[in-house]
Formats: structure tokens, sequence, C-alpha cells
């Protein structure tokens, strides 16, 4: 009978999660800063087909505008 692997555990933190935990504020001003923040890239870089978006390359936030998948 062989042992089955333990998953290894993984976190992930949402946009919304790291705004409140950098800036150390409650959710509710994050929810504020965060929809201004998507406001912000609909009104300039969205299109037909395309759509605003925060690209980390690793080193810095970009804002640009990526095309939207199709299913």
């Amino acid at each position: 009978m062989q042992k089955k692997a333990k998953a290894e555990e993984r976190y992930e933190i949402t946009f919304k999660g790291l705004i409140t935990l950098a800036c150390e504020m409650d959710g509710k001003l994050a929810n504020k800063i965060c929809d201004d923040i998507e406001l912000y890239l609909r009104r300039n870089y969205q299109t037909e087909t395309e759509c605003g978006a925060i690209i980390f390359d690793g080193k810095q936030f970009i804002m640009t505008s990526v095309q939207k998948g199709g299913n």
C-alpha cells in the first residue's frame, strides 16, 4: 500500500487583499480604491476587443489593455 503524497499548501491573495494589507486599511476603503482603479481601466483601456489590465512584470505594475478571451 502506497502513501498518498500530501498536497502542498498554496496561498493566493486578491488585488483587493493586497491593497488592504499594503495600506493597512479596512475593507470598505480598499473596495473604494479597487472600484476607482477598475473604472479608470474601463475608461482608458477598454475597447470592443480588449479590456484594461494591471500586469506585474516582476519589477513594476503596468496598466495596459489585453485581448479579451473567447469561449
